[in-house]
C-alpha cells in the first residue's frame, strides 16, 4: 500500500500535484484527475480506481472492535493515547513514512483486541508494532538495536523479537490492511489540493489516530473526514479574511458542495448517507482535538510535529474549530 497514493513528503523530488492534461469531465463522468496524472508512474493511474474499490471492500472485512478496552484489565484509553502519542515521536525519530505509523497503530489496536495487554509491556507492543509495520512498508526499516535504544533500554532483543512474533501470530499474519492514510491521500491528489489543505488533513488524521473513539468508523471515513475538516478550515480562513460568514455544513446543500466538491465525491465514491457519517466522524475528531490541544494537555507530539516548517506550521497558523 505504500506506493499507491503518495503525498508530497514521500519523495521531496516528486511533485504530486499534477497539472498534466485536461481536467474537464469525460464521457464516463470522471472529473479527469486520473487522466491528469496518467504520465506519472508513482500515481498508478491505470489501476488507481481499482485499488480504491479493493480497499473499500477490504476494510469491511477487517473487524475493529471499538470497545475492546472494556475487556482489558490493565490498559486504559488514556494509556493508549500516551502510547500512540509516543509512536508519533518514534516514527519521526526513525524518519519513517506516514503509512508505517498508521499501520503500526492498526497493529496495536487489532493485537489488543485479541490479547491481554499489560501496563509494563504496552510500550513493548507499540515499538514492536512499529518495527513490524516498518518491515512491511520501508526500504530500510529500523534495526532491533534502534528499537531497544528508543525504548530507553527497557526491553531486551529477545523480548522484542518474541513480541514481534506474538503480534504477527495474533493478527494471523494479516499485515496488509487498509488504513485511513491512502484514502486521504487519494482524495487530496484527485482534487489537486493546496499544500495547506494537505498538511491540515494530515494533522487531523494524526489526531484521529490518538482518538480511541475513531475506531467506530471505517478507515475510509476517517481519511475522508480529515480532508473535509481541512477544506472547511481553509475555506473559513479565506471567508474570515474577506469578512464573510463562516461555512456551516448544516446550513445548505451549497455548503456541502463547497466543502466536499464534485471531484472529491466522485473519487471517494461517497453518497449523501455516507457524507453524514463522514461529517459525524469529523466532528468527533474536532472534539478530541480540542482536548489534546488544550493548555492542560500532556499530549504534545502531534501539535509539535505540525508546528514545524516541514508541515507548514499549520498547527500554529490555523485554529481548528469546535465543530463543522
Amino acid at each position: 500500500m505504500a506506493a499507491v497514493f503518495p503525498l508530497r513528503e514521500r519523495n521531496e523530488n516528486v511533485t504530486t500535484k499534477a497539472t498534466l492534461g485536461d481536467a474537464s469531465v469525460d464521457s464516463s463522468g470522471s472529473p479527469g484527475a486520473t487522466r491528469r496524472v496518467a504520465n506519472l508512474a508513482h500515481h498508478c493511474g491505470e489501476y488507481a480506481d481499482e485499488i480504491v474499490e479493493h480497499l473499500l471492500e477490504r476494510e469491511k472485512t477487517l473487524h475493529r472492535d471499538s470497545s475492546y478496552l472494556v475487556k482489558q484489565d490493565d490498559v486504559t484509553e488514556r494509556m493508549r493515547i500516551i502510547l500512540v502519542d509516543w509512536l508519533v515521536d518514534v516514527h519521526l525519530k526513525f524518519k519513517l513514512h506516514p503509512e508505517t505509523f498508521f499501520l503500526a497503530v492498526d497493529y496495536v489496536d487489532r493485537y489488543l483486541m485479541v490479547a491481554r495487554g499489560a501496563r509494563s509491556t504496552l510500550q513493548l507492543v507499540g515499538v514492536c508494532a512499529m518495527l513490524l509495520a516498518a518491515k512491511h512498508e520501508e526500504i530500510w526499516p529500523p534495526e532491533v538495536r534502534e528499537c531497544i535504544y528508543i525504548s530507553a533500554n527497557t526491553y531486551t532483543r529477545e523480548e522484542i523479537l518474541a513480541t514481534e512474533r506474538s503480534i504477527a501470530a495474533a493478527l494471523n499474519f494479516r499485515l496488509c490492511t487498509p488504513t485511513p492514510y491512502p484514502f486521504m491521500s487519494r482524495v487530496l491528489d484527485c482534487v489537486d489540493a493546496t499544500e495547506d489543505v494537505r498538511n491540515l488533513a494530515a494533522y487531523c488524521l494524526d489526531i484521529a489516530a490518538l482518538d480511541y473513539g475513531s475506531l467506530q468508523y471505517l478507515p475510509s471515513r476517517i481519511g475522508f473526514a480529515s480532508v473535509l475538516i481541512a477544506n472547511v478550515v481553509t475555506i473559513n480562513n479565506k471567508r474570515q479574511s474577506n469578512a464573510l460568514p463562516a461555512l456551516s455544513l448544516s446550513s445548505s446543500d451549497d455548503s456541502w458542495e463547497e466543502a466536499w466538491p464534485r471531484d472529491a465525491a466522485f473519487y471517494a465514491k461517497t453518497d449523501a448517507d455516507q457524507m453524514e457519517t463522514i461529517a459525524e466522524c469529523a466532528r468527533g475528531i474536532l472534539r478530541f482535538a480540542a482536548t489534546i490541544n488544550s493548555p492542560n494537555s500532556r499530549y504534545h507530539a502531534v501539535r509539535r510535529k505540525f508546528s514545524s516548517d516541514r508541515w507548514g506550521e499549520v498547527a500554529l497558523r490555523y485554529l481548528l474549530p469546535d465543530t463543522i
